[in-house]
């Protein structure tokens, strides 16, 4: 029983014992004229109305003790309130169950987490604005156009900690200058590999027109996404990746007609082609080749063998095609305090490291207890995740296109799928 309760009690049972004793006092009392020296009892024809004002001043307590009581009850029922809640959305391979856990474990907040197959779904239901979510993990791609609709609340830089540990590069992007709607979280990017053995014939690749000087005979294969293969193209003819100009679209569409006879497939996941030997050069993205190979590969009697033992990767020297997936805290989100510090939490080094080997993908944290630059040997593992600051800075950002453009972009694109699929009878 709680000690003010007792104490309570305590003055309920003195003033309850005070008011009987006072109350006989009172009860047997002759008013006598002479006496004059009452402070309660004022000698008067209406001496009744006198003696029940000092019942009720001496009843007060009693009345104001079992106020307290009851509130003392009231305050000992009452449910306390339910632990604060964090709604965290993104594509499924961008949250880490352990970090989610881990955080929940040192603040008390319990996350729930949403996942969707499609980063174009994660836009639609913030476009929507019908959501209940509190920090969303969204596409570069989208971030300027949810900015434009006033989707995004800011972002109160001084409340993520760890923001000046970020990579500079990755800091202050085109989509959001100074990222006032926006914390890079991870990022991933799209470069050249090959088979690393005596049978690959080509010369080490450099750049992303080494793919139309591989010759007829050689098996290309490219990913299979629209964006990537035209800034591919793009990029040989001197182009922006994110033009909008018809006429260089057409250039671009017209320049992969000429990689056609070449490429044996369009594939999301283009290292089981380089590592059938059935591709001799092709497209591949950087969090693919962070993996261990693929499962079809895997001797389960020994230690997985990384990619590097098996592909070069490299980013050509006219631009990887970079990618950046952000933290960004939806308009109205109702707990933007525990979103900051879920951002905050999530990009802290030691967790970082683990979302880096949980997903593939590459952290935007600088911190030296994930990576040491120095050590770092040309195309391994640890200078594609982690390359250089020139590297970075040479990379291309796709940003979001208009719906106009777009279907320029995938009018040509389908044409392109149709004259494939012709020429190699799929």
């Amino acid at each position: 029983m709680p000690f003010n309760f007792l104490k309570l009690l305590n003055l309920y049972l003195v003033s309850y014992r005070s008011t009987r004793h006072l109350n006989k006092y009172i009860d047997g009392y002759e008013p006598n004229a002479s006496a004059n020296t009452s402070l309660f009892i004022n000698h008067d024809t209406n001496s009744s109305n006198s003696i029940s004002f000092v019942r009720l001043l001496i009843a007060m307590p009693i009345i104001l003790g079992m106020t307290l009581l009851a509130g003392c009850f009231q305050n000992d029922q009452t449910t306390q309130p339910a632990p604060e809640v964090l709604n965290l959305y993104g594509v499924s391979d961008s949250i880490s169950p352990q970090v989610v856990k881990n955080f929940t474990n040192k603040t008390g907040i319990e996350v729930v987490v949403t996942t969707s197959n499609d980063p174009q779904e994660v836009y639609d239901t913030l476009m929507t604005g019908n959501h209940h979510y509190d920090v969303v993990i969204a596409s570069s791609y989208y971030i300027r156009k949810l900015i434009e609709s006033d989707k995004l609340a800011s972002i109160d830089h001084a409340k993520i900690e760890v923001l000046e540990r970020l990579n500079p590069a990755l800091l202050d992007p085109i989509y959001d200058p100074i990222n006032s709607h926006s914390v890079p979280y991870f990022w991933g990017a799209t470069g050249l590999a090959s088979p690393k053995d005596d049978k690959n014939t080509l010369p080490y690749v450099e750049s992303w027109s080494d793919m139309w000087l591989a010759g007829e005979d050689s098996n290309l294969v490219l990913v299979n996404d629209m964006r990537d293969v035209f800034a591919m193209a793009l990029l040989t003819l001197g182009y922006s990746i994110n033009t909008e100009d018809p006429q260089q679209i057409y250039e671009a569409y017209q320049k992969l007609r000429d990689l056609l006879p070449s490429v044996i497939g369009f594939s999301k996941d283009t290292k089981d082609y380089l590592l059938r030997r059935d591709a001799e050069l092709g497209m591949m993205a950087s969090h693919d080749f962070n993996t261990t190979t693929s499962s079809t590969h895997v001797d389960t009697n020994q230690n997985q063998p990384h990619l590097s033992d098996s592909l070069r990767f490299v980013y050509p020297n006219d631009g990887a095609l970079i990618w950046i997936d952000n933290f960004v805290i939806p308009k109205n989100a109702e707990h933007s305090d525990a979103a900051h510090e879920f951002i905050s939490y999530a990009l802290r080094a030691e967790n970082a490291m683990l979302i880096s080997e949980d997903t593939g993908y590459s952290s935007t944290n600088m911190n030296s207890k994930i990576f040491n630059l120095n050590t770092s040997e040309a195309g391994s593992q640890s200078d594609i995740k982690y390359p250089s600051a020139e590297t970075l800075s040479n990379a291309h950002l796709q940003i979001y296109m208009d719906d106009k453009t777009l279907a320029t972009y995938t009018y040509f694109w389908d044409k392109l799928q149709t004259e494939y699929a012709i020429m190699h009878n799929k």
